[in-house]
């Protein structure tokens, strides 16, 4: 997938510091303001669902040069200066590539988002092997009663290591497809790869791409 023309939002798990807590849309508001020009779409923030004093970020670029151009320019302070009063300590950034920003807003725009980190375990092949179970996963997705939709790209700081974005109806509608129609794919894809599976719901946005 060419960087270039991609989508590249960044996936941010964090400790949301008081001043954060206290208006999270008025703190949106300003990463917002400062980034819309720069290369950003949209913006969401939600809480984890197991962990409700983890806070999570989702910025979506326009794609990853834009993003790195905006890094390297002397107006990213006005930006990074609000983000970095959001947080308590560092937070997990994850950036991905992906083709489709509307599956995006969906999947974070449902009552449960999922974030599926699969990487590939070494001697494996992720041409060959994991890419083609990552399109059945995406295709068997769009059918499956109480998904709201999905998204899957690469890593871009991890070479092999594809992330998933789905919504969800519910946890009981998740459950269902994990051990429905989605467990042979599921169980091939953990043959030959490391899973880990977050949760959250979302409850302030910026403009969708």
């Amino acid at each position: 997938m060419e960087s270039n023309a991609a989508l590249a939002p960044e996936i941010i798990w964090f400790s949301p510091s008081e001043e954060y807590l206290e208006d999270p849309r008025k703190m949106l508001g300003l990463i917002q303001q400062s980034s819309a020009r720069k290369g950003m779409l949209c913006s969401y923030y939600g809480v984890d669902l197991e962990d409700d004093e983890t806070g999570v970020w989702v910025m979506a670029w326009k794609t990853l040069t834009l993003h790195q151009q905006f890094m390297a320019d002397a107006s990213y302070v006005d930006f990074i200066i609000p983000v970095m009063d959001s947080m308590v300590g560092t937070g997990e950034i994850t950036q991905l590539l992906l083709q489709d920003g509307q599956e995006l807003v969906k999947a974070l725009t449902a009552p449960l988002t999922a974030f599926i980190y699969i990487t590939l375990r070494p001697l494996h092949d992720r041409a060959y092997e994991l890419e083609p179970l990552v399109r059945k996963l995406r295709n068997e997705l769009k059918t499956i009663p109480g998904c709201y939709g999905g998204c899957w790209g690469p890593s871009v700081e991890r070479r092999n290591t594809e992330v998933g974005v789905v919504g969800w109806r519910s946890m009981t509608d998740r459950d269902n497809a994990v051990r429905g129609r989605l467990a042979t794919v599921i169980q091939r894809v953990r043959e030959i790869s490391d899973v880990e599976i977050r949760y959250a719901r979302f409850s302030a946005g910026s403009d969708s791409p």
